[in-house]
């Protein structure tokens, strides 16, 4: 079963034009190309669902599209549901928490990614932590 449901992962998730993952496939309004993290655990986890021959273009359109210096967007800016800013009353917040907030815990799941296509790239992987420095006492 699990050979099946990689054979059908693969096959159906991949947006060719894009260079990364459909977010969503045989939704409600078809196959959503949203550029979001979520398939960054198509790869990260010891034993990814994506083959390894499309790695390399899924982490390299989230590092240039999704990556800041303080952890990964949910969204891309290019969205017409992208949200700049995550603040406001709490309606206006909850509407932001998926449409491009920026969390810091998914730097994690991208640089296990990135290792996978950079086995011998540290300094690069500790490059992606640079701008947490600065914010490692807030809050």
């Amino acid at each position: 079963m699990a050979g099946r449901a990689r054979e059908s992962f693969n096959s159906r998730f991949r947006y060719q034009e894009g260079g990364y993952l459909y977010d969503v496939v045989d939704g409600e309004h078809g196959d959503d190309k949203s550029l979001r993290p979520n398939q960054l655990f198509s790869i990260s986890p010891p034993h990814p669902i994506l083959e390894k021959s499309r790695w390399e273009p899924v982490i390299n359109t989230v590092k240039e599209k999704l990556v800041t210096p303080v952890g990964v967007r949910t969204l891309a800016p290019w969205h017409r549901d992208y949200k700049m800013r995550y603040f406001g009353d709490l309606r206006s917040r909850d509407a932001a928490y998926h449409q491009g907030t920026v969390w810091a815990w998914l730097m994690g799941p991208f640089i296990d990614a990135w290792l996978k296509i950079n086995p011998q790239d540290y300094t690069g992987a500790r490059a992606f932590l640079k701008g947490f420095d600065r914010h490692l006492n807030d809050a």
